[in-house]
């Protein structure tokens, strides 16, 4: 019940403009994973959002001893009603923009700090004062690091502000401050903050770098190192280009909808089309990059080791792959440090369930080698690389068109593209493609591998 009049008017108010369909989010979370992890009225309409895989990721990577990552926060983000903080493995999702001192902030810290981050050993902000006495309050041991990009900014402004405006005039004061890449250190790459000689300008700042910049707090917060054994700086990039990838996500449903850039979403139209689209996808290139095969990521130096033969992963059945994928999920940063393997057991109806390892239907190679002459290792790279192609489900598909006589159009996924794709075209009786490899000499691995789809594979190998 409203616990005073201010109450009642705020929902009152709140029911003549919110056309927002609860029950149907309600309905929606409970058939799926359990992706609603606390919501409530009072005082405002609050939404805590996540998954199992999410919050394990973000309990593992922010608490380990030996190699940890202070939580990245963010709340730019802007989602018309919506605003988000993302986090690479989390994202927190509620209604109306906090302001400083907002029970809103505080209760969604302190909850997420007693699901999964009550060992967290740092959290890094943007400098915003009322996310870090949130954090603070709830992780009084985990040490506050702060953006160094955004205290460049900041530093920028205060030069504009006193006069000191063209780029030349500010440079000597930012190298001195930021330092030259693989020419010299600046003042936040001090020791500690009594190595941090400041000018005027920084001596009231002096006790933000040595607690928040300077090599001692980055230590404390066990911040990974570089190749120099330095531990990096500190930077909220990584929450920043998932806010990008929202608001990219965001447009493209606006868009295919017909809706206008500037229309808002509801709690079920974000859940389903920007939340649980973008955890989708990561889990698919998860899978991927478990095998070496994904577009977009590679698995970091520490768990690389853990890449599994294509081969091998096509000859595993769904069931073999799946529990591979959960021991990874749940492998601690110990256990990956110390090379721990994953075993997966064996399934006995392998046989009748898993997927067919799709080969080409000729020899291919041989007819690279006898006809172009190539050598052993482009032949290989080419042809290892189709076949990869060809046992990816979503690698080749026809493109769209509503012109019968342009249905002749492949779209064939690549790393090396700049939009993540090549276009192939099927001819008579080869296939052509728009990839620097086909233009050079006529051999690549997105025409063979659509020549093997569309069942041409010989004619094309003659013509080339």
């Amino acid at each position: 019940m409203p616990r005073s009049k201010k109450q009642v008017y705020d929902l009152q108010f709140r029911a003549t403009q919110d056309n927002d369909p609860v029950d149907d989010m309600l309905v929606y979370a409970r058939k799926k994973e359990k992706i609603v992890l606390r919501n409530e009225d009072m005082p405002t309409d609050l939404w805590v959002l996540g998954t199992k895989v999410m919050c394990s990721d973000v309990g593992r990577f922010t608490a380990s001893e030996k190699l940890s990552h202070p939580i990245c926060i963010d709340p730019t983000f802007n989602m018309d009603q919506f605003e988000n903080w993302k986090e690479p493995s989390f994202s927190w999702s509620y209604y109306d923009t906090p302001q400083k001192g907002c029970p809103d902030l505080q209760s969604v810290v302190a909850y997420t700090r007693n699901a999964f981050l009550e060992k967290c050993r740092g959290y890094l902000t943007d400098g915003e004062e009322a996310l870090n006495m949130a954090w603070k309050a709830e992780l009084p041991k985990a040490r506050h690091l702060r953006c160094v990009k955004h205290f460049e900014g900041n530093c920028k402004q205060k030069l504009h502000s006193i006069g000191i405006k063209e780029r030349s005039k500010q440079k000597f004061f930012l190298e001195k401050v930021f330092g030259v890449t693989n020419k010299g250190d600046g003042i936040v790459v001090a020791e500690d903050k009594n190595d941090a000689k400041t000018g005027r300008y920084l001596a009231d700042r002096q006790e933000l770098i040595g607690k928040a910049m300077t090599l001692k707090a980055r230590r404390k917060a066990h911040m990974p190192v570089d190749e120099k054994g330095k531990p990096i700086h500190p930077y909220t990039n990584s929450s920043e280009s998932m806010n990008n990838v929202m608001s990219q996500a965001k447009t493209d449903f606006l868009n295919f909808n017909n809706k206008g850039k500037n229309e808002n979403l509801s709690k079920l139209e974000f859940t389903k089309h920007i939340f649980k689209e973008i955890h989708e996808r990561e889990m698919r290139e998860l899978k991927l990059a478990l095998c070496g095969l994904s577009e977009e990521y590679k698995l970091d130096k520490i768990v690389e080791y853990l890449v599994v033969p294509v081969d091998t992963w096509f000859d595993w059945s769904e069931r073999q792959r799946k529990e591979y994928i959960a021991k990874f999920n749940a492998m601690s940063i110990d256990n990956a440090l110390q090379g721990k393997e994953i075993r997966v057991g064996h399934d006995l109806q392998a046989g009748a369930t898993c997927k067919e390892y799709k080969e080409l239907s000729i020899d291919a190679a041989a007819i690279l080698k006898e006809r172009k002459h190539c050598k052993d290792e482009v032949v290989k790279a080419v042809i290892e690389g189709a076949l990869a192609l060809l046992n990816l489900p979503a690698a080749i598909q026809q493109k769209p068109t509503l012109d019968p006589s342009k249905a002749n159009k492949y779209e064939v996924a690549s790393r090396e593209a700049k939009h993540g794709e090549v276009e192939c075209t099927v001819n008579k009786n080869y296939i052509s493609c728009r990839c620097p490899s086909f233009r050079f000499d006529s051999v690549c691995k997105h025409s063979i591998a659509v020549a093997e789809k569309v069942g041409i594979l010989d004619q094309h190998l003659q013509f080339v």
